[in-house]
């Protein structure tokens, strides 16, 4: 399959592996594949935009119907960038944690800690056009976990942020100096280079401080940028069986140690407050033109059990143009680890990235772009839907590329009703998906 357009391959050890066996959750949960790289196209290098007034800002997390919560009250600032050391304006960034007594405000958190009414510890901001985000919030506590004996998590906020295009995505945890829980996190350590792992840490800032009001943090967040200049041509990851080589070694920042390395991932958990709203897993609540359809599937494990805390994100092109269609949806499964999402049938894109002279090249077969996160998956996976009605799918590049017709039967979803598509994930073992490095 050819490369449309060169991209920089993911800095060595900066990026803890799938695999992270003092994080038990991953131990059933890691895909035994090597992610298989994907030459950038369209759908990578696209996004989607959250305009402000149909994705509201929530930038204080301390006030309920003007009430304040309870706790030490906190400011959370910070810089956006691309690998280039470039600001991202109009980023979303989202935010969910525990509230001062270390307890989320989810069903699925039964730790033995009180609820704060005035808090539900989830926030939303964009950022300006220096990169640039701010969040007013309760300095969070630490908590009890199930990993080990007498585990305790540290102190910390989950960010997500969404970019300029699909491959600019990053989840992640932010911690607080000084912090000795920090020692015994499997999850902070499952990052491999002590330098990257640092990146997690926020840095206390009295700038950011206001008097007799709340102290200041300041957390910086790079985003991957895989797009390269002409110099910069790294060596692309392989493609490995099970039982091969998982750790991909290409050259730091394809050739360019200098530059800003994209911030660590982490987990996602299992209290992300931040896709509850039905209205993500429906991309036509805005209107959209074209045949609307459903997609569902499942999400399991390598013993076949449902992933019942899973997020799917999709990221599709629409048929006609329209600006009232945003692309993007977010769905968490339901308690027989099944997602659901309402959207329309995608057309046809071309291979090569916009802007880069492929608009004219050979198209896709209609695609959706899937995401999964959960408990236990250090970082996203990254997959696509096809239609196994759809001719194209015979010069589809990607479909083609594989030697294996069961590895690609994994891409394509079947029909499930009227007007509905079935493709079932599996992230280990038996017909395990193919996922996509990015």
């Amino acid at each position: 399959m050819a490369d449309p357009a060169p991209f920089r391959s993911i800095s060595p050890g900066t990026q803890p592996p799938y695999d992270a066996p003092a994080y038990h959750s991953t131990a059933k949960r890691h895909p035994r594949w090597a992610p298989l790289p994907l030459p950038l196209t369209v759908t990578e290098t696209t996004g989607p935009s959250f305009p402000p007034e149909r994705f509201p800002a929530i930038a204080d997390l301390t006030l309920i119907a003007g009430a304040p919560a309870i706790g030490e009250r906190i400011i959370v600032a910070g810089t956006v960038t691309n690998e280039d050391g470039k600001p991202v304006p109009g980023a979303m960034v989202e935010v969910w944690q525990a509230n001062a007594a270390g307890r989320h405000d989810h069903p699925e958190d039964r730790h033995d800690a009180p609820l704060d009414p005035q808090f539900h510890g989830a926030g939303r901001v964009f950022t300006d056009a220096e990169g640039r985000y701010r969040f007013v919030t309760i300095r969070p506590g630490a908590y009890a976990w199930e990993n080990h004996r007498n585990a305790w998590r540290p102190a910390h906020i989950h960010f997500s942020v969404c970019g300029p295009n699909f491959a600019a995505r990053l989840v992640t945890q932010m911690y607080f100096p000084g912090d000795p829980l920090l020692t015994f996190d499997p999850v902070f350590h499952a990052v491999p280079e002590a330098a990257a792992r640092n990146r997690l840490v926020a840095s206390f800032d009295f700038g950011l401080a206001q008097p007799d009001w709340a102290l200041g943090y300041r957390f910086d967040l790079v985003l991957p940028s895989r797009f390269v200049r002409p110099d910069d041509d790294g060596p692309r990851e392989k493609h490995t069986p099970p039982g091969g080589n998982r750790q991909h070694k290409p050259a730091p920042n394809g050739g360019h140690p200098s530059l800003p390395i994209a911030t660590p991932s982490q987990t996602i958990g299992h209290h992300w407050h931040l896709i509850e709203d039905p209205a993500w897993a429906d991309l036509t609540r805005f209107g959209a033109e074209g045949e609307r359809i459903t997609l569902t599937g499942s999400i399991r494990d390598g013993d076949g059990q449902p992933c019942t805390d899973a997020c799917i994100e999709i990221w599709q092109a629409d048929p006609p143009a329209s600006e009232r269609f945003t692309g993007f949806g977010r769905a968490r499964v339901d308690e027989r680890g099944v997602f659901r999402l309402r959207t329309v049938r995608p057309g046809p894109v071309p291979q090569g990235p916009v802007g880069q002279g492929n608009e004219g090249s050979a198209l896709q077969a209609p695609h959706v772009a899937l995401r999964i996160l959960a408990r236990g998956l250090m970082r996203d996976l990254v997959t696509r839907l096809y239609f196994q009605d759809d001719p194209r799918n015979e010069t589809d590049p990607l479909l083609t590329s594989f030697e294996d017709p069961e590895r690609r039967a994994t891409l394509i979803a079947r029909p499930d009703g009227p007007a509905a598509w079935r493709l079932d994930i599996r992230l280990q073992g038996y017909n395990e998906t193919v996922f996509l490095a990015i």
